[in-house]
């Protein structure tokens, strides 16, 4: 190879690689900019370790203010308010400003070109209060979104994004903590309203109780629904603060609020007062209205929503505990109820299986008893009776008309409840045994009580299987054609069964045992009358026409025990009247669309071979 040639090639591959290092081999961005610390560790400033903060401005417009953490690590204002700030916003402040990255640091001697002699902005930040803090100022805005920067104890100045004006530029309502009041509802012990009504109620243990002006048990839910929805109001709009308070008292309605009311942690008492109606023309929040209040704790004036009204606006009825008895109905183990010299004793035998002593013994209504149960202890009062215990006897109390009691597993005394007679407007006079307040409650379950069996028996009519039954013998009479009345017997022959009337012969098999699974889950409606009905309000044959019944289905098992139903008049609602024939006088309905299922004719019975 020839040195010119050799030469080329050396000239053409370092041309090559020089345009490779100048137009492909960029600098990695990424890596040089990681390589600029940012303030918090430069200065040795983490934003969890900061405890105070002071910004103070060089534009009037805005206004210096200061933050500083309390005892429980929340931030408060401490300049010009004295009011909590919302924990969150402040640190979002911090991580804005701290983490920015120092782009360039310069040496210089006149800080007036760089806006530093007044600076626009000045940020003191301490992490130990009994120390000096860390001063920055910040100046004017330089080239490339910059902004000339420098710490109070150093010569040097740094340029950082000029964000951090704009991140800092807030006002002490932007970090504003825009609750009502800020409490934890689980530390509230003792709350008071003075206004429209003066009510103070305890916390003892999991439950409140009201010592004025009565001293009776609180309706710890809804005290806990207040205290849970008054901790998530907000502050719409700050209106006045320290001086400027007191001039605007009457103007907004504070100097005679219409709602006073105050709260207190084992620390802090914290109050409120709710005031008018904001006139102005925004005076609306979606469909809720402004109004003016004030924190009585720390005297600022803002608006809220009027929901705030309809939270507090609360009377002594409406904070009184309305239940009017106070059982465990899960561990309930017998109840009881009294109606003159008869009784119902219900005895759990187990999970959702009760029994009922009427003497006879009964297969109880599961869902009947839960509503029983469920139904007296979440029973609610409509209204309190002032004169209750001068005239028990008045309220048809002493004696009582009938009486509920409830044996609760591990609870020595039963819970009793006493019905009484009678008030307006639907509803009875009750109360409990070791209560002397009369209530009058809404008579709704009450009635339910008053049916007694008919209400808590099974609502099934049969207690047979499949292959129990051994003859079934249906009776019907058509009033209107007696042609089509038909009476048929069936004898059951080892697995086959057999007619034995009006004819003799082999019956089908799957039409015979279609009505018996239809009797097998044949429910009643409702049982309508029992031994606890007034005579003038119990039933007749000829109102129920079982005096005629227009089907009859008699089933005798293996057993020899006979079971039998009678099925009369349609009611006003389209359902049976019926009654089983060990049972005369207990009266049920039956649901329409089973009678089709069960008035079988003669000729469905019959085999084809027949």
């Amino acid at each position: 190879m020839s040195f010119r040639t050799t030469f080329l090639i050396i000239v053409t591959l370092t041309v090559v690689a020089a345009s490779y290092f100048l137009f492909f081999n960029k600098p990695n961005d990424d890596n040089t900019k990681s390589e600029k610390p940012r303030i918090y560790q430069v200065y040795d400033i983490p934003v969890e370790e900061i405890s105070k903060v002071k910004l103070s401005f060089s534009d009037e417009s805005f206004q210096n203010f200061s933050v500083e953490k309390d005892d429980i690590n929340s931030y408060m204002f401490t300049a010009p308010i004295n009011a909590h700030a919302d924990n969150e916003k402040v640190k979002l402040l911090l991580d804005d400003f701290l983490n920015k990255r120092v782009r360039k640091t310069l040496n210089v001697s006149d800080y007036v070109q760089y806006g530093l002699d007044e600076p626009t902005i000045t940020i003191e930040l301490w992490k130990d209060l009994s120390s000096e803090p860390k001063t920055f100022f910040i100046g004017k805005r330089g080239v490339n979104f910059a902004v000339y920067i420098k710490e109070k104890s150093e010569q040097h100045i740094f340029l950082i994004e000029s964000s951090a004006l704009d991140d800092l530029s807030k006002s002490p309502s932007d970090l504003r903590d825009k609750a009502i009041i800020t409490f934890n509802p689980d530390a509230i012990t003792e709350i008071k309203f003075e206004k429209p009504e003066q009510i103070h109620c305890k916390r003892e243990g999991d439950r409140w109780i009201m010592t004025h002006p009565l001293v009776v048990n609180a309706d710890t839910q809804r005290i806990q629904y207040i205290l849970s929805e008054l901790n998530q109001s907000h502050v719409l709009s700050f209106e006045a603060d320290g001086e400027d308070v007191a001039p605007l008292l009457e103007k907004y309605g504070l100097k005679n609020p219409r709602i006073v009311f105050s709260l207190s942690d084992e620390k802090s008492t914290y109050g409120l007062k709710i005031g008018s109606d904001d006139q102005s023309a925004q005076n609306y929040v979606g469909s809720h209205k402004k109004v003016y209040a004030q924190s009585i704790h720390q005297g600022s004036i803002f608006t809220v929503s009027d929901r705030i009204v309809q939270i507090l606006n609360r009377s002594v009825f409406d904070l009184r505990d309305k239940r009017i008895l106070d059982f465990q109905r899960t561990d309930t183990t017998k109840f009881e109820i009294q109606y003159g010299t008869q009784k119902i004793e219900g005895v759990k035998l187990g999970q959702d299986r009760w029994q009922l002593n009427t003497p006879n013994k009964l297969k109880a209504d599961p869902v009947a008893v839960s509503d029983l149960l469920f139904g007296v202890d979440s029973l609610q009062v409509v209204a309190f009776v002032s004169d209750g215990t001068d005239n028990l006897k008045g309220f048809g109390l002493e004696p009582p008309r009938m009486q509920v009691s409830f044996t609760v597993q591990g609870e020595i005394d039963p819970a009793v409840l006493l019905i009484g007679k009678d008030a307006k407007n639907n509803t009875v006079y009750v109360k409990a045994a070791n209560n002397q307040q009369v209530a009058i409650v809404k008579r709704d379950l009450i009635d339910k009580i008053l049916k007694g069996v008919a209400w808590l028996r099974d609502k099934r009519i049969f207690d047979f299987r499949i292959e129990d039954p051994t003859r079934l013998t249906v009776k019907y009479n058509d009033a209107q054609d007696s042609d089509k009345s038909l009476t048929f017997t069936c004898q059951r022959l080892g697995s086959d069964w057999r007619l034995t009337a009006p004819v003799k012969e082999d019956a089908d098999n799957a039409a015979v045992n279609e009505i018996l699974y239809e009797l097998i889950d044949l429910n009643a409606d409702e049982f309508i009358s029992g031994t606890w009905m007034d005579n003038k309000n119990r039933l007749t044959d000829d109102n129920t026409g079982l005096n005629s019944p227009i089907l009859q289905i008699t089933v005798e098992l293996n057993s020899k025990k006979l079971h039998s139903v009678q099925i009369g008049k349609v009611d006003s609602l389209g359902r049976y009247h019926a009654r089983l024939s060990n049972e005369p006088n207990q009266i049920f309905m039956i649901n329409p669309e089973v009678i089709p299922r069960i008035k079988t004719q003669l000729d469905w019975l019959r085999t084809t071979e027949n």
